[in-house]
């Protein structure tokens, strides 16, 4: 009776061609590096809103139980934001009021439009300066008194602290002291133009400056029902997070193709060996 005879493998078959080992650790090497530099980013320390530092991992925990807080709160009306036109009004409000400070500061100075006039870079200075301060305190207000509204996001004026009601006072003084001088500025302009006083000239310095506070009043209001602490709290660290959580994003995606890579290898490495052990079908 005739035999079969399988033929044994060659020696050294069970092992990687020396070039295939070479690309399979540095293949390894680089996913070691890829998952290293990933778990690295959760342990990355970083400053939060508040002056202080932590890690990305506890910012995002944070954030993550910020937002349950908002999905489980019984009154999800208070943590409302604004929608995106009217926080394109936020931005932009302050340029037309901008606009009419420097037309102010232009008359205040008695600014030649027509001539390079270092007066002229005097009043666009101030006017962005009291823009901006403007702006900024109208933010700060309203930020602070959304802690002071009800379920239905009304104003609960009987809960309102001491800080709270200083800065509505002062907020409100400033206001009346501007509108009052761009009242006798305009009066002035108007008088100096026609050379009477009539109703008219009352009628434009009133709607300019009403203008400078209903655009104040507009921007604290929006600040005001913007959200609550905690949506602001969230927003102010996601903007922290976002370039790491970015790269985090990256490297994962990185070490994906790599363990796909590596994965696909060890198949075709397993095929292989396969095939020099069993020859034969």
């Amino acid at each position: 009776m005739s035999t079969i005879t399988v033929p044994e493998p060659p020696p050294g078959a069970e092992e990687l061609p020396p070039s295939d080992d070479h690309t399979g650790s540095r293949l390894r090497g680089k996913l070691a590096v890829a998952r290293h530099d990933l778990a690295a980013v959760g342990d990355r320390v970083v400053p939060d809103a508040h002056g202080s530092a932590d890690t990305v991992r506890g910012l995002s925990e944070r954030v993550k139980n910020l937002n349950q807080a908002i999905r489980t709160d019984r009154s999800p009306e208070r943590h409302r934001r604004i929608s995106t036109g009217q926080r394109w009004l936020r931005r932009l409000l302050p340029v037309l009021d901008g606009a009419i400070f420097w037309w102010f500061l232009i008359g205040v100075l008695n600014v030649d439009v027509r001539l390079l006039d270092p007066r002229f870079v005097i009043a666009v200075a101030l006017a962005l300066l009291a823009t901006v301060s403007l702006a900024a305190w109208a933010a700060v207000v309203g930020e602070h008194l959304a802690r002071f509204v009800d379920d239905r996001r009304r104003a609960a004026w009987a809960d309102v602290d001491a800080v709270g009601w200083s800065m509505t006072v002062l907020t409100a003084v400033l206001w009346v002291l501007i509108a009052a001088m761009m009242w006798v500025r305009v009066r002035d302009e108007v008088l100096q133009a026609t050379g009477v006083l009539d109703l008219a000239g009352a009628v434009i310095a009133s709607a300019l400056a009403a203008a400078v506070v209903v655009v104040n009043a507009y921007v604290l209001y929006l600040s005001w029902f913007d959200g609550s602490d905690e949506t602001r709290e969230a927003e102010r660290l996601g903007r922290i997070l976002m370039p790491h959580l970015r790269e985090r994003q990256r490297l994962a995606r990185r070490v994906a193709k790599l363990t796909e890579r590596r994965a696909a290898r060890e198949s075709a490495r397993r095929a292989t060996d396969r095939g020099r052990r069993h020859p034969w079908p």
